[in-house]
Protein backbone atom coordinates (compact mmCIF):
# COMPACT_ATOMS: atom_id res chain seq x y z
CA UNK A 1 0.00 0.00 0.00
CA UNK A 2 1.48 3.42 -0.79
CA UNK A 3 1.68 5.67 1.98
CA UNK A 4 -1.20 7.73 1.94
CA UNK A 5 -1.31 11.75 1.15
CA UNK A 6 -2.92 13.76 3.97
CA UNK A 7 -3.12 16.80 1.84
CA UNK A 8 -6.21 14.78 -0.09
CA UNK A 9 -9.35 13.19 0.61
CA UNK A 10 -8.52 9.78 1.12
CA UNK A 11 -11.91 8.45 0.26
CA UNK A 12 -11.52 9.24 -2.91
CA UNK A 13 -7.98 7.73 -4.20
CA UNK A 14 -7.44 4.27 -4.79
CA UNK A 15 -5.06 2.98 -2.87
CA UNK A 16 -3.35 0.93 -5.28
CA UNK A 17 -2.65 1.26 -9.33
CA UNK A 18 -5.18 -0.77 -11.45
CA UNK A 19 -2.82 -3.24 -13.35
CA UNK A 20 -2.85 -3.00 -17.36
CA UNK A 21 -6.45 -3.66 -18.41
CA UNK A 22 -7.98 -2.60 -15.49
CA UNK A 23 -9.38 0.63 -14.27
CA UNK A 24 -10.58 2.36 -10.23
CA UNK A 25 -13.68 1.69 -9.08
CA UNK A 26 -14.40 2.83 -6.06
CA UNK A 27 -18.52 2.75 -6.32
CA UNK A 28 -19.58 -0.35 -7.31
CA UNK A 29 -16.50 -3.10 -7.90
CA UNK A 30 -17.10 -6.64 -7.89
CA UNK A 31 -16.73 -8.44 -4.44
CA UNK A 32 -16.46 -11.64 -2.79
CA UNK A 33 -19.29 -10.63 -0.16
CA UNK A 34 -21.46 -14.01 -0.31
CA UNK A 35 -19.00 -16.28 0.36
CA UNK A 36 -18.07 -14.00 3.98
CA UNK A 37 -22.01 -13.83 4.87
CA UNK A 38 -22.11 -17.88 3.96
CA UNK A 39 -19.25 -18.77 5.41
CA UNK A 40 -20.47 -16.73 8.68
CA UNK A 41 -24.11 -18.07 8.65
CA UNK A 42 -23.10 -21.71 8.45
CA UNK A 43 -20.30 -21.86 10.84
CA UNK A 44 -21.91 -19.39 13.49
CA UNK A 45 -25.06 -21.73 13.48
CA UNK A 46 -23.11 -24.83 13.53
CA UNK A 47 -20.96 -23.51 16.48
CA UNK A 48 -24.17 -22.04 18.82
CA UNK A 49 -25.78 -25.23 17.53
CA UNK A 50 -22.99 -27.66 18.99
CA UNK A 51 -22.29 -25.47 22.31
CA UNK A 52 -26.12 -25.42 23.06
CA UNK A 53 -26.60 -29.03 22.87
CA UNK A 54 -23.17 -29.60 25.17
CA UNK A 55 -24.66 -27.56 27.61
CA UNK A 56 -28.45 -28.77 27.48
CA UNK A 57 -26.66 -32.30 28.49
CA UNK A 58 -24.21 -30.71 31.14
CA UNK A 59 -26.73 -28.90 32.90
CA UNK A 60 -30.76 -30.46 31.88
CA UNK A 61 -29.26 -33.69 31.81
CA UNK A 62 -26.46 -34.76 33.68
CA UNK A 63 -26.84 -31.57 36.09
CA UNK A 64 -23.22 -31.50 36.61
CA UNK A 65 -22.19 -27.97 34.82
CA UNK A 66 -17.83 -28.05 34.65
CA UNK A 67 -15.06 -25.55 33.26
CA UNK A 68 -15.62 -26.75 29.86
CA UNK A 69 -18.59 -25.37 29.28
CA UNK A 70 -17.49 -21.94 30.30
CA UNK A 71 -14.63 -22.12 28.32
CA UNK A 72 -16.77 -22.97 25.30
CA UNK A 73 -19.05 -20.19 25.73
CA UNK A 74 -16.12 -17.99 25.90
CA UNK A 75 -14.64 -19.75 22.84
CA UNK A 76 -18.14 -18.83 21.04
CA UNK A 77 -18.24 -15.50 22.33
CA UNK A 78 -15.22 -14.79 20.30
CA UNK A 79 -16.03 -16.54 17.50
CA UNK A 80 -18.86 -14.25 16.71
CA UNK A 81 -16.74 -11.23 18.03
CA UNK A 82 -14.34 -11.45 14.98
CA UNK A 83 -16.62 -12.79 12.43
CA UNK A 84 -19.01 -9.35 13.48
CA UNK A 85 -15.41 -7.60 12.90
CA UNK A 86 -14.85 -9.41 9.82
CA UNK A 87 -17.73 -8.99 8.65
CA UNK A 88 -17.39 -5.19 9.38
CA UNK A 89 -14.14 -5.00 7.17
CA UNK A 90 -16.20 -6.53 4.40
CA UNK A 91 -18.30 -3.85 4.09
CA UNK A 92 -15.56 -1.82 3.60
CA UNK A 93 -13.80 -3.26 0.67
CA UNK A 94 -12.75 -6.65 1.92
CA UNK A 95 -13.15 -9.09 -1.07
CA UNK A 96 -12.44 -6.28 -3.31
CA UNK A 97 -9.53 -5.98 -5.81
CA UNK A 98 -7.26 -3.15 -3.87
CA UNK A 99 -7.18 -0.69 -7.20
CA UNK A 100 -11.21 -0.54 -6.27
CA UNK A 101 -10.77 0.40 -2.53
CA UNK A 102 -10.39 3.72 -1.81
CA UNK A 103 -7.05 4.80 0.22
CA UNK A 104 -9.16 5.60 3.55
CA UNK A 105 -10.99 1.93 3.46
CA UNK A 106 -7.91 0.00 3.22
CA UNK A 107 -6.33 1.43 6.16
CA UNK A 108 -8.98 0.74 8.12
CA UNK A 109 -9.69 -2.93 6.71
CA UNK A 110 -5.92 -3.47 7.69
CA UNK A 111 -6.47 -1.78 11.23
CA UNK A 112 -9.88 -3.90 11.69
CA UNK A 113 -7.61 -7.64 10.39
CA UNK A 114 -5.07 -6.96 13.35
CA UNK A 115 -7.88 -7.08 15.84
CA UNK A 116 -8.79 -10.28 14.03
CA UNK A 117 -5.94 -11.70 14.46
CA UNK A 118 -5.62 -10.41 17.90
CA UNK A 119 -9.01 -11.58 18.73
CA UNK A 120 -8.37 -15.28 16.72
CA UNK A 121 -5.78 -16.19 19.84
CA UNK A 122 -7.60 -16.30 22.87
CA UNK A 123 -10.48 -17.89 20.99
CA UNK A 124 -9.18 -20.75 19.78
CA UNK A 125 -6.86 -21.16 22.43
CA UNK A 126 -9.55 -21.34 24.70
CA UNK A 127 -11.91 -24.15 22.60
CA UNK A 128 -8.51 -26.15 22.46
CA UNK A 129 -8.56 -25.77 26.41
CA UNK A 130 -12.02 -27.31 26.36
CA UNK A 131 -10.60 -30.51 24.27
CA UNK A 132 -7.90 -30.67 26.97
CA UNK A 133 -9.80 -31.29 29.56
CA UNK A 134 -12.33 -32.91 28.04
CA UNK A 135 -9.83 -35.30 27.16
CA UNK A 136 -8.03 -35.38 30.83
CA UNK A 137 -11.45 -35.92 32.03
CA UNK A 138 -12.63 -38.85 29.82
CA UNK A 139 -9.22 -40.82 29.17
CA UNK A 140 -6.78 -39.92 31.69
CA UNK A 141 -6.81 -42.44 34.90
CA UNK A 142 -3.15 -42.16 36.03
CA UNK A 143 -1.89 -38.87 37.07
CA UNK A 144 1.71 -40.81 36.19
CA UNK A 145 1.22 -42.63 33.43
CA UNK A 146 2.33 -41.47 29.37
CA UNK A 147 -1.19 -40.07 28.25
CA UNK A 148 -1.18 -37.51 31.84
CA UNK A 149 2.13 -36.28 30.74
CA UNK A 150 1.58 -35.91 27.06
CA UNK A 151 -1.43 -34.11 27.81
CA UNK A 152 -0.07 -31.97 30.08
CA UNK A 153 2.77 -30.94 27.73
CA UNK A 154 0.69 -30.19 25.04
CA UNK A 155 -1.96 -28.09 27.18
CA UNK A 156 0.75 -26.07 28.53
CA UNK A 157 2.26 -25.16 25.70
CA UNK A 158 -0.10 -24.50 23.61
CA UNK A 159 -1.26 -21.39 26.61
CA UNK A 160 2.31 -19.24 26.17
CA UNK A 161 2.34 -19.70 22.60
CA UNK A 162 -0.94 -18.09 21.49
CA UNK A 163 -0.48 -16.12 24.35
CA UNK A 164 2.77 -15.00 22.97
CA UNK A 165 1.29 -15.27 19.08
CA UNK A 166 -1.62 -12.36 20.52
CA UNK A 167 1.05 -9.77 22.37
CA UNK A 168 3.25 -10.07 18.71
CA UNK A 169 0.03 -8.68 17.00
CA UNK A 170 -0.89 -6.37 19.66
CA UNK A 171 2.35 -4.52 19.58
CA UNK A 172 3.51 -5.80 16.03
CA UNK A 173 4.18 -1.74 15.65
CA UNK A 174 5.17 0.72 18.29
CA UNK A 175 3.10 2.79 18.31
CA UNK A 176 -0.19 0.96 16.86
CA UNK A 177 -1.36 3.35 14.18
CA UNK A 178 1.95 2.29 11.85
CA UNK A 179 -0.01 -0.70 11.23
CA UNK A 180 -2.49 1.00 8.66
CA UNK A 181 -0.36 4.26 8.54
CA UNK A 182 2.82 3.75 6.86
CA UNK A 183 3.56 7.52 6.97
CA UNK A 184 3.46 7.64 11.02
CA UNK A 185 6.71 7.28 12.80
CA UNK A 186 7.78 4.16 14.11
CA UNK A 187 9.05 0.49 13.79
CA UNK A 188 7.26 -2.79 13.17
CA UNK A 189 7.96 -6.49 13.01
CA UNK A 190 7.34 -8.48 9.48
CA UNK A 191 3.92 -8.63 9.29
CA UNK A 192 4.40 -11.74 6.80
CA UNK A 193 6.96 -13.70 8.65
CA UNK A 194 4.08 -12.96 11.87
CA UNK A 195 1.17 -14.15 9.84
CA UNK A 196 2.86 -17.22 8.38
CA UNK A 197 4.45 -18.41 11.84
CA UNK A 198 1.17 -17.97 13.61
CA UNK A 199 -0.47 -20.58 11.29
CA UNK A 200 1.98 -22.99 10.90
CA UNK A 201 2.23 -22.91 14.91
CA UNK A 202 -1.84 -23.09 14.82
CA UNK A 203 -1.43 -25.96 12.49
CA UNK A 204 0.99 -28.17 14.88
CA UNK A 205 -1.31 -27.20 17.50
CA UNK A 206 -4.51 -28.91 15.84
CA UNK A 207 -2.44 -32.12 14.65
CA UNK A 208 -1.33 -32.62 18.51
CA UNK A 209 -4.62 -31.51 20.22
CA UNK A 210 -7.23 -33.13 18.07
CA UNK A 211 -5.31 -36.05 17.23
CA UNK A 212 -4.93 -36.71 20.86
CA UNK A 213 -8.30 -38.62 21.82
CA UNK A 214 -8.47 -40.41 17.97
CA UNK A 215 -4.94 -42.14 19.14
CA UNK A 216 -5.76 -43.19 22.66
CA UNK A 217 -9.16 -44.52 21.17
CA UNK A 218 -7.15 -47.09 18.42
CA UNK A 219 -5.26 -48.62 21.74
CA UNK A 220 -8.88 -48.98 23.69
CA UNK A 221 -9.90 -52.80 23.87
CA UNK A 222 -13.03 -52.04 22.06
CA UNK A 223 -14.89 -53.74 19.16
CA UNK A 224 -14.01 -52.47 15.40
CA UNK A 225 -17.53 -50.56 15.45
CA UNK A 226 -17.32 -48.92 18.81
CA UNK A 227 -13.87 -47.47 17.29
CA UNK A 228 -15.41 -45.81 14.16
CA UNK A 229 -18.43 -44.74 15.78
CA UNK A 230 -15.74 -42.66 18.60
CA UNK A 231 -13.36 -42.25 15.82
CA UNK A 232 -16.16 -40.25 14.33
CA UNK A 233 -17.10 -38.14 17.14
CA UNK A 234 -14.07 -37.21 18.37
CA UNK A 235 -12.60 -36.87 14.55
CA UNK A 236 -14.40 -33.60 13.75
CA UNK A 237 -11.11 -32.30 14.63
CA UNK A 238 -9.71 -33.16 11.29
CA UNK A 239 -11.56 -30.40 9.39
CA UNK A 240 -9.71 -28.64 11.88
CA UNK A 241 -6.44 -29.80 10.89
CA UNK A 242 -7.67 -29.07 6.86
CA UNK A 243 -9.20 -25.77 7.17
CA UNK A 244 -5.97 -24.67 9.43
CA UNK A 245 -3.75 -26.41 6.40
CA UNK A 246 -5.91 -24.03 3.91
CA UNK A 247 -5.37 -21.18 6.00
CA UNK A 248 -1.85 -21.30 5.69
CA UNK A 249 -1.67 -21.76 1.61
CA UNK A 250 -4.07 -18.56 1.45
CA UNK A 251 -1.49 -17.15 3.99
CA UNK A 252 1.24 -17.52 2.02
CA UNK A 253 -0.15 -16.22 -1.02
CA UNK A 254 -1.55 -13.16 0.96
CA UNK A 255 2.29 -12.50 1.49
CA UNK A 256 3.57 -12.95 -1.83
CA UNK A 257 0.81 -10.02 -3.68
CA UNK A 258 -0.07 -6.71 -3.81
CA UNK A 259 -3.36 -7.19 -3.93
CA UNK A 260 -4.14 -7.29 0.11
CA UNK A 261 -7.76 -6.84 0.42
CA UNK A 262 -8.78 -9.38 -2.47
CA UNK A 263 -6.26 -12.24 -1.09
CA UNK A 264 -7.02 -11.84 2.82
CA UNK A 265 -10.96 -12.79 2.57
CA UNK A 266 -10.35 -16.33 2.00
CA UNK A 267 -7.34 -16.27 4.94
CA UNK A 268 -10.66 -15.16 7.47
CA UNK A 269 -12.87 -17.60 6.09
CA UNK A 270 -10.38 -20.55 6.65
CA UNK A 271 -9.93 -18.84 9.94
CA UNK A 272 -13.97 -18.72 10.89
CA UNK A 273 -14.66 -21.93 9.50
CA UNK A 274 -11.17 -23.44 12.15
CA UNK A 275 -12.36 -22.04 15.06
CA UNK A 276 -15.67 -23.56 14.02
CA UNK A 277 -14.23 -26.85 13.75
CA UNK A 278 -12.54 -26.80 17.22
CA UNK A 279 -15.42 -25.63 18.85
CA UNK A 280 -17.32 -28.63 17.53
CA UNK A 281 -15.18 -31.11 18.60
CA UNK A 282 -15.33 -30.14 21.97
CA UNK A 283 -19.30 -30.03 21.80
CA UNK A 284 -19.90 -32.79 18.96
CA UNK A 285 -18.84 -35.42 22.27
CA UNK A 286 -22.08 -34.86 24.04
CA UNK A 287 -24.63 -34.83 21.06
CA UNK A 288 -25.30 -38.40 21.58
CA UNK A 289 -26.51 -37.50 25.00
CA UNK A 290 -29.06 -35.07 23.77
CA UNK A 291 -30.47 -37.04 20.86
CA UNK A 292 -30.94 -39.82 23.06
CA UNK A 293 -32.89 -37.70 25.99
CA UNK A 294 -34.66 -36.19 22.52
CA UNK A 295 -35.73 -39.60 22.11
CA UNK A 296 -36.89 -41.12 25.27
CA UNK A 297 -37.91 -37.90 26.84
CA UNK A 298 -35.96 -38.99 30.42
CA UNK A 299 -32.92 -38.33 31.31
CA UNK A 300 -31.03 -41.50 30.11
CA UNK A 301 -27.69 -40.21 28.42
CA UNK A 302 -26.12 -40.02 32.20
CA UNK A 303 -26.06 -39.38 35.92
CA UNK A 304 -24.76 -37.78 38.76
CA UNK A 305 -25.84 -38.45 42.03
CA UNK A 306 -23.68 -36.14 44.11
CA UNK A 307 -22.85 -32.29 43.75
CA UNK A 308 -24.47 -30.10 40.66
CA UNK A 309 -20.94 -28.49 40.09
CA UNK A 310 -18.49 -31.13 39.53
CA UNK A 311 -15.02 -29.83 40.65
CA UNK A 312 -12.76 -33.31 40.01
CA UNK A 313 -11.83 -35.10 37.15
CA UNK A 314 -13.09 -38.35 35.95
CA UNK A 315 -15.46 -40.49 38.30
CA UNK A 316 -14.11 -40.20 42.28
CA UNK A 317 -15.45 -41.39 45.06
CA UNK A 318 -14.79 -40.13 49.07
CA UNK A 319 -15.46 -42.21 52.35
CA UNK A 320 -17.43 -41.37 56.09
CA UNK A 321 -16.59 -43.59 58.53
CA UNK A 322 -19.98 -44.15 60.45
CA UNK A 323 -17.23 -43.42 64.30
CA UNK A 324 -15.50 -41.10 64.99
CA UNK A 325 -11.77 -40.42 63.46
CA UNK A 326 -9.24 -43.11 64.75
CA UNK A 327 -11.60 -45.57 66.18
CA UNK A 328 -11.61 -48.81 64.26
CA UNK A 329 -13.36 -51.33 65.58
CA UNK A 330 -12.91 -54.80 63.96
CA UNK A 331 -15.18 -56.64 61.58
CA UNK A 332 -16.71 -52.64 61.33
CA UNK A 333 -17.89 -51.67 57.51
CA UNK A 334 -17.45 -48.00 56.43
CA UNK A 335 -20.17 -47.38 53.57
CA UNK A 336 -18.31 -45.11 50.95
CA UNK A 337 -20.46 -42.45 48.68
CA UNK A 338 -21.06 -43.40 45.51
CA UNK A 339 -20.46 -40.20 42.50
CA UNK A 340 -20.32 -41.50 39.21
CA UNK A 341 -20.05 -39.01 35.72
CA UNK A 342 -20.63 -40.18 32.21
CA UNK A 343 -19.37 -37.99 30.10
CA UNK A 344 -19.91 -40.46 26.88
CA UNK A 345 -22.51 -43.04 28.01
CA UNK A 346 -22.96 -46.41 26.38
CA UNK A 347 -26.87 -46.07 26.33
CA UNK A 348 -26.47 -43.22 24.03
CA UNK A 349 -24.32 -44.76 21.46
CA UNK A 350 -26.02 -48.81 21.57
CA UNK A 351 -28.19 -49.88 18.99
CA UNK A 352 -30.57 -52.33 19.77
CA UNK A 353 -29.21 -55.30 21.47
CA UNK A 354 -25.52 -54.80 20.59
CA UNK A 355 -22.91 -54.40 22.76
CA UNK A 356 -22.54 -51.20 24.45
CA UNK A 357 -20.62 -48.52 22.89
CA UNK A 358 -19.57 -46.15 25.24
CA UNK A 359 -16.29 -45.48 27.02
CA UNK A 360 -16.75 -46.68 30.75
CA UNK A 361 -13.38 -44.74 32.86
CA UNK A 362 -13.13 -47.52 36.17
CA UNK A 363 -10.75 -46.41 38.97
CA UNK A 364 -10.62 -49.48 41.35
CA UNK A 365 -10.02 -48.41 45.17
CA UNK A 366 -8.97 -51.48 47.45
CA UNK A 367 -8.41 -51.34 51.05
CA UNK A 368 -7.56 -53.20 53.61
CA UNK A 369 -6.86 -53.44 57.47
CA UNK A 370 -4.51 -55.29 59.83
CA UNK A 371 -6.53 -57.79 62.42
CA UNK A 372 -3.50 -57.96 64.94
Amino acid sequence: MAKPQHDADLNLVPSMKAPPGETSNLKDPYNSNRFMYLTAGICLSFSALGVFFRLFVKARILRAMQLEEFILIFSLSGLISLTAVMIQSTHLGQGVHQWNVSMANVMKIIEYSNIIEILYCPTILSAKIAILLQIKRIFVVNKKGILFWVHEMVLWLNIPTYTGLMFSFIFSCVPREKIWDPSVPGHCVSLPASLIATSVLNLISDITVLLLPICVIVQLQLPTRSKLILNAIFGTGILSIVASILRLIYTIRLTQTEDFTWAIMPVGLWAIAEVTSVILTGAIPLLPGFVKFIRNGQDSSGTRSNSRWAPNYGIGSKGQPISKPGNFPQGRYYPMDSETETIINSDSLKDGNAVPLGIMKTVQLHSAYDRS
